[in-house]
């Protein structure tokens, strides 16, 4: 037993190694500490030998420590006191458990709520504790909809507070700020889902915005996409394109649990839909690429090749949906512009939005 642990641990190791050698170009590519930092937690958050670790010795909660401690100094707790500010004069209750329950403890114990809330774990017997000055939380990743609907029933007079944007923690302009406005900005948007990034992009630009390029696969999210933009006055800055983008023109097929949600994919669904190379579409000047659709980014960018090797646009590109991610798009884009440096950024307190 203990060769083949011995073993397995220098696979890991030597899987690690090869991993970080590979990725060591980006790194150096990258144009300052932070972004250097937050690819290597990526990295450790995918270690093989952590997981290794976790295996073998379960009881050291690799998943929690590999990326949620590591990635706690990387951001700053500041938007929890904003985001708590508004229950301000109620102490929080915590219930939840898993890694979502540990981190919110861990953001709460940096904030100047450190004093100002408890835990029950995820006792329901406890929920007869809550007294009428506390506001409860739900730490819970995915939210439990059950328990939310438990606890109005049985206990009406308990407050319950929207934990999402705790956990969530959006603490910057996603996507934007680590750009300024270019005098003109001409920009495509791949995965529009529901309108509000060109409502961001013009609030980021404003009379710098001349035409944004809305990518959209989902057929459900159309007349949504349409509306908001007429609601908020930007419908004449904006093509649409009920499609996705990728390395080829293709009618594919979306999986029905998908329809309409945040995360649109690719499957053995019922419901065409089209996807198409930006290369093939967009002709004229881009200056910005914003690209977060679910997985498909890689192939997006080999679509829209030309277009990046050209005009060497700025980029707003997810590296989270994959393992690969962290590694294969920004050799790829380097390969396209050797000159290209890379700020990355992490905008949540679990493992998402990189």
């Amino acid at each position: 037993m203990l060769a083949k642990k011995f073993k397995s641990f220098i696979k890991a190791i030597r899987t690690d190694y090869l991993l970080y050698k590979r990725v060591k170009p980006c790194i150096d590519a990258c144009d300052d500490k932070l972004s250097k930092s937050i690819m290597k937690t990526r990295l450790n958050y995918y270690s093989v030998l952590l997981s290794s670790c976790e295996k073998y010795f379960p009881w050291v909660h690799v998943p929690y420590y590999r990326f949620h401690q590591r990635i706690n100094s990387l951001i700053d707790p500041i938007y929890i006191i904003e985001e708590l500010e508004k229950v301000l004069g109620k102490s929080l209750v915590i219930m939840g458990n898993g890694d979502s329950y540990k981190y919110t403890i861990s953001l709460l114990k940096r904030s100047d709520w450190k004093n100002c809330f408890r835990c029950i774990g995820h006792s329901l017997e406890k929920l007869r504790t809550i007294k009428e000055n506390e506001i409860l939380l739900l730490a819970y990743y995915p939210q439990d909809a059950q328990l939310y609907d438990y606890i109005k029933t049985n206990y009406p007079e308990i407050q319950i507070y929207n934990s999402n944007p705790l956990l969530w923690g959006i603490t910057r302009n996603q996507y934007l700020d680590a750009f300024e406005p270019q005098k003109e900005e001409y920009i495509i948007d791949c995965g529009a889902f529901d309108g509000k990034t060109e409502e961001l992009f013009y609030n980021w630009g404003k009379n710098n915005v001349k035409k944004i390029y809305a990518f959209e696969l989902d057929p459900f999210n159309k007349d949504k996409c349409i509306k908001f933009y007429v609601a908020k006055g930007i419908d004449n800055l904006v093509c649409f394109f009920n499609k996705g983008v990728s390395n080829r023109n293709e009618t594919i097929y979306l999986e029905q649990s998908s329809l309409g949600s945040t995360a649109s994919r690719i499957g053995e669904g019922t419901v065409e839909a089209e996807i198409i190379k930006l290369d093939d579409v967009i002709k004229g000047k881009i200056t910005f690429i914003k690209m977060d659709i679910e997985g498909a980014e890689l192939e997006a960018l080999i679509g829209a090749a030309q277009i990046i090797k050209k005009q060497r646009p700025r980029l707003a590109i997810c590296l989270y949906h994959k393992q690969s991610d962290i590694y294969e798009i920004p050799s790829y884009l380097l390969s396209l512009v050797p000159e290209y440096n890379f700020i990355i950024r992490h905008y949540s307190s679990n493992p998402w939005e990189t």
